[in-house]
C-alpha cells in the first residue's frame, strides 16, 4: 500500500526532504486520511493534508486517493482480498470445511483498521456467496458468512505468533 501511495503523490517532487521524514509523511497520510469506500460508486472525496516539517515549511498532497482501496478494486490489482480469501475457502474439498472456514473469517493486522475494512470486506463476501448459492442453487442458510475483527487486531497476529512460539517450543 505505501509504494501505491507513493505513486499517486511523489512528495519529494515537492520539496527535498529526507527518505525517514517522506517515509513518515506517507504512514501519516495513510493511517489518518484513508479509508476504503463501502462501494465502487460511492465518490471518495480528495482532501488536502498538510504537514509541517522542521524548517518551517509545509507540504500539501492529495490524500483519500483511495490508496487502501487497491485490497478491493480488481482493476488496480489481480485479485481483490475478498476474492482470494473467497477462491482459497471455496477450494477446499468438502462441504463441511467450507461452512466451518466461511462462519469463522477472522480479520487481523494493520491493513483491517482503515475505516470501512471490515464493513467492505463482510459486504464483498456475502455478494460473492450470496452469487454462489444462486450458480449452485444451494440452500441460502447452507453457505453463511461470519467475520470476526476483534478491537486490538493489531495486535493478534503478535498474539496468535507468541500463542504459536509457546506450543512448539
Amino acid at each position: 500500500l505505501d509504494r501505491r501511495l507513493k505513486q499517486i503523490g511523489n512528495f519529494k517532487s515537492i520539496i527535498d526532504i529526507s527518505k525517514d521524514f517522506e517515509d513518515y509523511l506517507y504512514k501519516y497520510i495513510r493511517t489518518k486520511h484513508c479509508y476504503i469506500p463501502l462501494s465502487d460508486d460511492e465518490e471518495v472525496p480528495s482532501t488536502i493534508v498538510t504537514v509541517g516539517c522542521f524548517s518551517g515549511q509545509t507540504i500539501s498532497g492529495l490524500a483519500r486517493k483511495v490508496v487502501a482501496y487497491s485490497l478491493f478494486n480488481s482493476s488496480l490489482s489481480r485479485e481483490t482480498i475478498v476474492q482470494f480469501t473467497y477462491n482459497t475457502i471455496m477450494n477446499t474439498t468438502d462441504l463441511t470445511t467450507k461452512q466451518i472456514l466461511l462462519k469463522n473469517i477472522l480479520l487481523i493486522g494493520g491493513n483491517t483498521l482503515y475505516p470501512g475494512f471490515v464493513e467492505r470486506f463482510t459486504k464483498d463476501m456475502k455478494q460473492l456467496v450470496q452469487q454462489e448459492q444462486t450458480q449452485s442453487k444451494l440452500d441460502s442458510h447452507l453457505l453463511e458468512v461470519g467475520i470476526i475483527a476483534p478491537q486490538d487486531r493489531i495486535d493478534q497476529i503478535w498474539k496468535g505468533a507468541s500463542l504459536w512460539g509457546s506450543i512448539w517450543c
